[in-house]
């Protein structure tokens, strides 16, 4: 429970918020006690509501697979796609070490050009050789930033289609960035998003290596092992827009970034589409299978 400082009312507020408005006279209550021992930084809102709404019309226009009615209803801005809120998600941003070993076979191609004689003419034809040499070798890098959802309101899902966030324009804990902005602190227990954390990079450092890191051609028979150092990690409040999209008697949630207006959602699939699709593979299948045989 809190008391409005602006009209004095009782307000009850969830422990998951340190901001939320005054249901009586809508002022903005922020307890910035709490805020300030938990939160590092906050990145504000950049997109407006009327951009985001504009941006999930945007995303439902595109949706191929969505109903015909739904993608012109869409177009034409009147998709019923409603903003629910914005809201500031926590998130904890990781340092890290990494420290990799690989160990691989490089390939590294030459050509020979030779003189063939093909249905009595004479021509020229390059061929392609791969000499192969085995390589080990070990790779360090740093890793700044690395974001983990801190909120259990967001999928897996939601949290990868919504990335990247820009840290550049986080600023310092100030009461008055998350003034009218729902804010909430982690429900994710840390050792979950402390493991989230380690087995991500440890994924993104070993593709990086087999990207970046390894010389030659082509490869194979590569084995990349990656060792990771987490440092302390900072809890950061980052803008997203949740929105609710009805259609044909059903409600679909809907995100969008704050910052960039990456769309994420599952919007509503056509069966027509469907069947048709199913049918025309059917066709195809049926007709190359007679032409095989």
């Amino acid at each position: 429970m809190a008391r409005c400082p602006s009209c004095g009312a009782t307000v009850t507020r969830s422990d998951e918020r340190i901001s939320h408005t005054c249901h009586y006279c809508t002022s903005a209550l922020v307890d910035a006690a709490r805020g300030s021992m938990v939160v590092d930084r906050v990145a504000p809102f950049r997109l407006s509501a009327h951009a985001a709404q504009q941006r999930l019309r945007e995303h439902l226009a595109a949706r191929w697979w969505a109903p015909q009615q739904l993608r012109r209803s869409a177009r034409e801005g009147r998709a019923d796609t409603r903003l629910v809120e914005g809201v500031l998600v926590p998130f904890f941003a990781y340092d890290a070490t990494c420290r990799s070993r690989y160990e691989t076979k490089v390939g590294l191609h030459w050509y020979e050009t030779k003189r063939v004689v093909r249905d009595g003419n004479k021509t020229r034809e390059v061929e392609r050789h791969t000499e192969w040499f085995p390589l080990r070798g070990t790779a360090v890098a740093q890793l700044r930033d690395h974001l983990v959802s801190a909120s259990v309101g967001l999928t897996a899902s939601e949290t990868a289609a919504l990335l990247p966030f820009d840290l550049g324009r986080a600023r310092d804990f100030d009461a008055r960035l998350v003034a009218g902005w729902p804010a909430e602190l982690p429900s994710r227990d840390r050792v979950q998003t402390d493991a989230d954390a380690l087995q991500q990079i440890r994924t993104h450092e070993i593709q990086r290596v087999r990207r970046e890191q390894l010389p030659g051609d082509t490869h194979r028979r590569t084995r990349v092992s990656c060792q990771v150092e987490l440092a302390e990690a900072e809890l950061v409040l980052l803008p997203v827009w949740v929105a609710a999209l009805r259609h044909g008697g059903k409600v679909y949630r809907m995100v969008v970034n704050g910052q960039t207006g990456r769309c994420h959602g599952k919007a509503p699939v056509s069966a027509a589409k469907i069947t048709t699709a199913v049918l025309l593979t059917i066709v195809l299948a049926a007709v190359l299978a007679w032409r095989l045989a």
